[in-house]
């Protein structure tokens, strides 16, 4: 079971996110905060197929962290009243509780608004979260599982500043143990053996393995122009060689 007091609203908000680019939506992005509860609001985009026919559409995503109560009618009032204003085709409210019957009750009450609700509550939460461990360990795992999850997101140029900063964190010359090897990892990473090359997806903003290995001397004089490459998501993009990054 996740334990959500780990995590702040904004780390939530985040963690949508990266759930929502993994579960095949694009050109996702950021609309502020609204609500009595100041919950930020995503907008995103999601192809659909039916019958030989394909369209994309659009969803209002809301973050609510709950973690004492579940969320009230009165607490949503304000989410209805954003999307009455987008205008989604899809209203999705991502909440770390479990929705009561009244609240379920009232949501549907409200099937003649011209957009579809949909709840993604705290137990379809975990469920995702099972299937997407990278993501479970980037938020919820050891130290040195959160350190790897945000060493992957960092350009190849500042890798040996962050490698530093690793190493000499924490009192004197104490260092634990999980971030002595996140050091190791990094440094290994970077300046010995062959190690694969990752990319950003173009199209969602993944990042992920390329299939391709090389050591960073290699690296140096490869060249590298117009590799197609297939993100988790199924998005085909060109990449060239300022596109890839190492870890």
């Amino acid at each position: 079971m996740i334990d959500w007091n780990k995590i702040t609203d904004k780390e939530f908000e985040k963690l949508c996110y990266d759930i929502l680019a993994r579960s095949g939506f694009v050109n996702i992005q950021w609309l502020g905060r609204t609500g009595k509860d100041r919950g930020r609001d995503l907008i995103a985009q999601k192809v659909q197929t039916d019958l030989g026919q394909t369209w994309m559409e659009t969803w209002l995503i809301q973050c609510k962290r709950y973690v004492s109560r579940p969320p009230s009618p009165s607490d949503l009032n304000d989410t209805l009243a954003w999307a009455d204003a987008h205008k989604p085709d899809v209203l999705l409210i991502m909440v770390t509780n479990t929705l009561t019957a009244d609240t379920h009750d009232w949501l549907e009450k409200m099937k003649d608004k011209k957009y579809r609700i949909q709840v993604c509550d705290a137990k379809l939460l975990e469920t995702m979260l099972t299937d997407f461990k990278d993501i479970q360990k980037k938020y919820f795992g050891t130290r040195a599982e959160r350190e790897i999850s945000t060493a992957a997101t960092i350009p190849f140029s500042s890798a040996y500043v962050y490698a530093k900063e690793i190493r000499t964190r924490g009192e004197a010359t104490v260092v634990s143990g999980e971030t002595y090897g996140l050091y190791a990892l990094i440094n290994g990473v970077f300046y010995f053996g062959s190690s694969p090359l990752w990319v950003k997806c173009k199209t969602c903003g993944l990042r992920f393995n390329s299939g391709i290995s090389m050591d960073m001397e290699s690296f140096k004089t490869a060249v590298l122009k117009g590799n197609i490459h297939v993100c988790p998501n199924g998005h085909s993009n060109s990449y060239d060689k300022e596109d890839y990054m190492f870890f």
